[in-house]
């Protein structure tokens, strides 16, 4: 074998011209490339370079510039020197073309680093992208926090509409340039507007007549909200005089509005729908006028305006027939009922109440009052409006009661002239007399409708008693009723069925022990005001 590769050595060199300036090496004969100075050709057979493991590789001495030699162990594969190091040319597992790759293993071929170091991506010699080396997980950071106009994460066609970081901690997307929403560093978020309310976790908002935020929903509710605390499940305000913080709507001519049920009570409607329909196990409905003049309740039916005292009180109600009107159904006749009930206070201690439709007591009354109520009206008078106190009879009468004194028998009574202001002149008034002390007989009356007296006079003899009469007289512009017949259509009732709103949902709070609230509010712990709106 020694004598083969010495044989072929020799030939070599015998074939090789002493002048030549460049050496090929073939079986063929053939003069080698000019541009090389070494020239190796085959088909079957490649070129060993010198083979050693690292050890060796870094003990040869003063290795020269562009000295090639190929490691078996550790990190094998081809290094050269560069003048100052060995260099790492390429390996087996090395090369990742720019033009596509096939043949790849999930498993093994990946574009990465092995050791504890990010890996970047730049364009134009600028960070772009790196992604992290901490972690198993690792993240992708983008190097610029990026602008609404040009978000760091956007596509080809839509480059203004994506993801980007308008601040510190942020988050935001954005749409053909504009900013539409955004994740803050606190838990809150914001719609449309990079403010949000102070402690408003959820926050949108819309210009003009758009609305800030719509939701639908087919049997379910369209918007849910639940305090599980001493907060709100919705909570409303509007900063305009003619704005609303709460409006409800049902499109349907038989809906109701508003549904409200207090003390986890069960929920009904009327049938026909209303405006809203407020129950609760106790009180249905309470209302407050919290000024010094405020009302608690102001209703107008009818489709009337509302005309209200200025002092303010409990309720105020206008209709065209009917301002307030009262039921009390009860059948069971042990029990007081009323249409109405009232307390007023006398003398500055004493709860008096009033009832209006009643049976109190086992007996029927129109008005009862305690505390010495009394039935009155009021009369224009030459002398003013005047306060008159009327009893009840089968016509409007008034009545004045006196007393004369006889002189020698005989006596002219004057009626009152206030009193004639309110009685009929086509009606004439009647007199009552009765005979009371030191009258000697019967007492005869003369009248005189025209001049509106009366004369007294003892028909027992001339005596200087005293005679006590009665005066009544007809309600002036009422002189023909007597008795009115009562129409039952004068005073229709319209009955209201109620129906049951039936919702078995369960209440939608979080399991006990629960995390994941945060409690974010204004510094001094308060709901926000017109002033923290930005």
């Amino acid at each position: 074998m020694k004598n083969q590769v010495l044989t072929i050595a020799l030939f070599c060199a015998l074939t090789i011209p002493a002048f030549s300036q460049n050496v090929g090496i073939n079986t063929t004969g053939a003069a080698p490339n000019n541009s090389a100075m070494l020239d190796v050709e085959s088909t079957s057979k490649g070129m060993l370079i010198p083979r050693m493991t690292a050890a060796q590789r870094t003990a040869i001495a003063t290795p020269a510039t562009g000295l090639l030699v190929y490691q078996t162990n550790l990190e094998d594969g081809f290094y050269f020197y560069d003048g100052s190091g060995w260099t790492y040319l390429v390996s087996r597992d090395a090369g990742w073309s720019t033009t596509g790759n096939t043949g790849t293993d999930p498993v093994n071929d990946f574009i990465g680093t092995t050791d504890a170091q990010p890996l970047r991506i730049r364009t134009n010699d600028f960070n772009r992208f790196e992604i992290a080396a901490s972690g198993a997980s690792g993240s992708i950071r983008g190097e610029g926090g990026g602008l609404a106009t040009a978000p760091t994460y956007s596509w080809n066609g839509s480059i203004s509409t994506g993801i980007f970081r308008p601040e510190t901690n942020a988050m935001a997307i954005s749409t053909n340039g504009v900013e539409r929403m955004r994740f803050l560093a606190n838990p809150q978020i914001s719609v449309n507007s990079p403010t949000p309310f102070t402690g408003v976790i959820f926050n949108a908002f819309a210009g003009g007549p758009d609305d800030a935020m719509g939701a639908g929903a087919v049997d379910g509710a369209a918007i849910y909200g639940q305090a599980t605390g001493t907060g709100f499940g919705v909570f409303g305000i509007s900063n305009a005089s003619n704005g609303f913080g709460t409006y409800a709507r049902n499109i349907n001519s038989t809906g109701t509005a508003l549904l409200v049920a207090g003390n986890n009570s069960i929920a009904y409607t009327v049938t026909g729908g209303s405006g809203a329909a407020l129950n609760g196990s106790a009180i249905g409905s309470i209302s407050y006028g919290n000024s010094t003049n405020g009302w608690g309740v102001i209703g107008g039916g009818n489709d009337l305006g509302t005309t209200s005292p200025s002092q303010g009180g409990g309720g105020s109600f206008t209709g065209t027939q009917w301002g307030v009107h009262g039921n009390a159904t009860t059948t069971t006749n042990g029990t007081n009922r009323a249409a109405f009930i009232g307390n007023y206070n006398s003398m500055g201690s004493t709860n008096q109440t009033i009832y209006v439709g009643a049976r109190v007591g086992g007996q029927n009354y129109k008005i009862l009052g305690t505390g010495g109520g009394m039935v009155s009206t009021t009369m224009q008078t030459s002398q003013g409006e005047r306060i008159l106190f009327a009893p009840e009879a089968p016509e409007n009468w008034f009545f004045d009661i006196g007393e004369v004194n006889l002189i020698d028998g005989i006596a002219k009574v004057q009626l009152d002239p206030i009193f004639v202001d309110c009685i009929s002149e086509a009606t004439p008034f009647k007199i009552f007399v009765q005979a009371a002390e030191n009258t000697l007989g019967s007492i005869r009356i003369s009248r005189n409708q025209e001049a509106k007296t009366f004369i007294v006079e003892d028909m027992g003899g001339a005596s200087n008693g005293t005679v006590q009469y009665s005066v009544y007289g007809i309600w002036k512009g009422k002189e023909n009723l007597r008795f009115p017949e009562y129409h039952r259509e004068d005073h229709q009732t319209v009955k209201m069925e109620k129906e049951l709103i039936r919702d078995d949902r369960q209440m939608k709070k979080l399991p006990d022990g629960a995390a994941g609230i945060i409690d974010v509010r204004s510094e001094n712990g308060q709901a926000p005001t017109s002033n923290e709106k930005p």
